[in-house]
């Protein structure tokens, strides 16, 4: 085993566990692996270790003996079972492998959500100072129960009239680390001049002011997005040089690879529906239980002591 050979190996592994897909290294090593304190072996083991690669074969590969032939997966994926074939046609066994990789199926969540933009505060003031809410005939008498509903109901009203509620259902995608404020301000600036240049013509008119307006935006946008995240995996991966496994979990981290999925499995219905059940089965488990309790004291609402700002003051948080 020349040293040629682990510097071409090292060069091919340099260039393909920058991918973010599946890296599976096997074939004919013709190197004894079972022999753990050969110096060959363990300048083998040490490359594999220094790409996160695990070697997934055990037993002899080979009518002399020994482990010469390998499969290799990195950490991120499940370790296969190697079964070791011999089918008389070499002197080397059939490995033969099941490697279970499935891409996760896209997760889509629904919302609501308000248009905020074509909502004027001037406006809603006005409306609101015109409402049952800053009516005393309207809300004298009732209690804390019905002044919430009211306030809700009054409220609901109020801002359906400006800024209707929307269901959107979009794509769920994790998050990046270093994604910040700024990168989403940017990026509503940048959709905002898409809308004003799709509205102007085609985006591939470059003669129209605001499809070049756009275009800039877009190429610093771009410039912008790749510096930040840039410096941040530098300084993210620099101090960890020293240290190779922390240094491929930040590699997985950065390629996305091994990342869980995103699950809906347990909404926030069900969640209620638990915590119910819980309060549920503990009354009635000491529902014979012997206690005193001494009647509550009245609230300052149950009292008729509501007035208007508090409504205000509880729009406004």
């Amino acid at each position: 085993m020349s040293t040629s050979f682990f510097t071409e190996l090292a060069d091919v592994l340099d260039h393909v566990s920058t991918f973010a897909d599946p890296l599976i290294l096997a074939g004919d090593l013709n190197l004894r692996l079972e022999r753990k304190h050969d110096p060959h072996t363990v300048e083998f083991n040490n490359l594999l270790a220094g790409y996160d690669l695990h070697q997934q074969v055990v037993g002899a590969t080979h009518d002399a003996g020994g482990i010469l032939d390998i499969v290799c997966t990195r950490s991120d994926l499940p370790a296969p079972t190697v079964e070791i074939l011999d089918v008389g046609l070499s002197d080397h066994r059939l490995l033969r492998w099941t490697l279970h990789h499935h891409h996760p199926p896209p997760v889509y969540m629904s919302t609501s959500r308000r248009c905020w933009r074509s909502f004027d505060a001037d406006v809603f003031l006005a409306d609101l100072q015109s409402s049952p809410l800053c009516d005393e005939r309207q809300w004298q008498g009732l209690d804390a129960d019905a002044l919430a509903e009211l306030y809700d109901k009054t409220i609901g009203q109020l801002l359906d009239d400006q800024a209707p509620v929307q269901h959107v259902t979009c794509r769920r995608r994790p998050t990046s680390t270093w994604f910040g404020d700024d990168c989403r301000k940017a990026k509503r600036a940048l959709r905002s001049l898409e809308k004003v240049a799709r509205r102007a013509g085609p985006l591939s008119n470059i003669d129209l002011p605001a499809v070049t307006a756009w275009r800039d935006q877009r190429r610093q946008y771009l410039e912008s997005f790749r510096q930040k995240r840039t410096a941040f995996w530098s300084t993210r991966v620099d101090p960890e040089q020293s240290e190779p496994c922390r240094l491929w979990r930040s590699f997985d981290e950065l390629l996305g690879r091994g990342r869980p999925p995103s699950s809906t499995d347990i909404s926030a219905s069900d969640l209620h529906s638990f915590f119910d059940d819980k309060i549920a089965g503990v009354q009635a488990a000491t529902a014979d239980a012997d206690c005193d309790l001494s009647p509550l004291p009245q609230t300052a609402a149950c009292c008729g002591c509501f007035q208007p700002p508090h409504l205000l003051t509880r729009w406004h948080s």
